[in-house]
């Protein structure tokens, strides 16, 4: 729960910071690089409402809807039962869900869903290598309605401003050179533009955005490459070029004097331990000098053993914004 992920945070924050006083007494370089960067959040589209509006997802009837209920409460109550019964040494997550408890659509007539999402928006052709069912059967088929999907959401417009919803939109099997399917990957992959979420569970009141008051930043593409080191540093917020995160690896063999393998995509962004001083790396934000970190971390470390704890009241906080993100059902 909560609880248990607090207290791995808070294991992992002291002994990251015993690495960098250790680096710090020890006069080591220590690099540390974002997977991605933070920046306002806007507001989520609900890529339902795009698929509907196209007539590529389907609304469910009120029949439908309530065959949707029953499978979800009963697939809900095996869950359960299967929780209870611990000496099976098996997560509940896998007890199968129906195909008919996923969403309250009308599965034989959709061309393509959406199942999930958040950062991104998947899509997925509703034909019977994929569900076991469904109304794609053929290659035509199915490359139509990828096509379809695929210029619908390359489409989709902010409703005021115009700006394009998507930065980028492909077909998942031409990006990856096989049938989707096989490694278990949507058929269509969009990027939402800087700021913006998507939602997959269908809505009834047919807006194409919402507002999120309780969600205040989200992920960016551009992240941040911090480095504390001896020699050759540059000032803080030194802001150079652009990097991948497929250059971090070169880039620290490179310090480290050892050689970079051909078969990595990425190349080193700053010259190698033998070289003299590091010249700028033409990489993402880069801060140097940083010191010292480790005896701030060691700080922030005793004021957060020594401070009150979180109450009740912002645990539930906390749950909420890790349903919000999606991270919790």
């Amino acid at each position: 729960g909560v609880d248990t992920a607090r207290q791995a945070m808070r294991a992992l924050d002291r002994e990251f910071g015993r690495l960098l006083e250790l680096a710090t007494k020890r006069g080591a370089e220590v690099m540390v690089v974002s997977d991605h960067g933070f920046g306002p959040f806007r507001q989520t589209i609900q890529l339902p409402e795009l698929l509907s509006r196209a007539g590529l997802q389907r609304r469910a009837s009120a029949w439908q809807q309530l065959g949707y209920r029953r499978q979800r409460i009963a697939w809900k109550l095996r869950k359960s039962w299967h929780r209870r019964r611990r000496r099976t040494g098996r997560s509940a997550a896998a007890v199968p869900r129906p195909l008919g408890a996923l969403l309250p659509i009308d599965w034989r007539h959709s061309a393509a869903v959406t199942l999930h999402s958040n950062m991104g928006g998947l899509v997925y052709v509703n034909r019977p290598q994929r569900f076991g069912r469904g109304p794609i059967t053929s290659t035509a088929m199915y490359d139509q309605v990828v096509e379809h999907v695929v210029a619908v959401l390359k489409g989709a417009t902010h409703p005021k401003t115009g700006e394009p919803l998507f930065s980028t939109v492909y077909r998942v099997d031409r990006h990856v050179g096989c049938d989707p399917v096989a490694i278990d990957a949507p058929d269509v992959l969009a990027v939402p533009a800087a700021g913006f979420h998507t939602r997959s569970k269908p809505s009834r009141d047919g807006r194409l955005l919402i507002d999120d008051a309780e969600l205040t930043g989200t992920h960016r593409s551009r992240g941040v490459w911090m480095r504390q080191s001896t020699a050759g540093a540059v000032q803080n917020g030194d802001a150079v070029g652009t990097a991948d995160l497929c250059d971090v690896a070169p880039t620290v063999l490179a310090r480290l004097g050892i050689g970079v393998p051909p078969s990595m995509r990425g190349r080193a962004r700053i010259a190698g331990a033998s070289s003299g001083p590091p010249a700028l790396p033409r990489t993402g934000t880069l801060l140097s000098d940083v010191r010292p970190c480790g005896a701030r971390l060691a700080e922030a470390r005793r004021a957060d053993d020594n401070g009150a704890r979180d109450t009740t009241t912002e645990t539930q906080q906390v749950e909420q914004r890790l349903r919000t993100l999606g991270y919790l059902d």
